[in-house]
């Protein structure tokens, strides 16, 4: 019997997925298509795209939408919940695209601005009304602020200042400096 979770869709998907074609587990998770010889449709929560990162001065630009680290569990070790996939997939291509423009992270201070992307649902008013302002809602900032620190450093408890923020945004992004 399978088990369901994540909005309906099997939660060994994953683990299955890669018996049936061979591929990489990680991979579709990137390339928004069905994956190859499986008819299930991607569930759009699960889409996550990590383009090209690129540093313009002292600023590390991530084309991501940001994701906050999930509380983990014992037993995701072998349930492989959707969103911890989903976290462990977007912070292996974080380090993947970090390692490719030299990102260095400093081992005391994280200073970060998270780009949330606003809803396709929204009017072009309502859009331009919250570009740039303060982003209210879930991800909370102390989670994507552990998402960088866990991504980024072998032991995050070394970092003892933030200045971080969350704003609206027309693409998802991370600048760190």
């Amino acid at each position: 019997m399978m088990s369901k979770g994540f909005k309906g869709y099997d939660r060994d998907w994953l683990a299955a997925h890669d018996k049936k074609t061979g591929e990489n587990n990680l991979k579709w998770l990137f390339d928004a298509k069905v994956p190859k010889g499986n008819g299930m449709p991607l569930p759009k929560d699960y889409v996550q795209i990590v383009g090209l990162a690129r540093k313009e001065g002292e600023r590390f630009i991530f084309i991501a939408d940001p994701i906050g680290k999930p509380r983990q569990t014992q037993s995701d070790k072998w349930k492989k919940r959707p969103s911890v996939m989903r976290y462990r997939a977007y912070a292996d291509k974080m380090r993947e695209q970090g390692a490719k423009i030299g990102y260095m992270p400093n081992p005391n201070v994280l200073n970060a601005e998270f780009h949330i992307k606003m809803p396709e649902s929204w009017s072009e008013k309502k859009k331009n009304e919250m570009l740039g302002k303060p982003h209210t809602s879930k991800p909370d900032l102390d989670n994507l602020e552990k998402s960088i620190g866990d991504i980024f450093l072998k032991k995050d408890s070394t970092i003892h200042t933030n200045n971080t923020k969350k704003i609206w945004s027309d693409t998802g992004k991370i600048i760190i400096w």
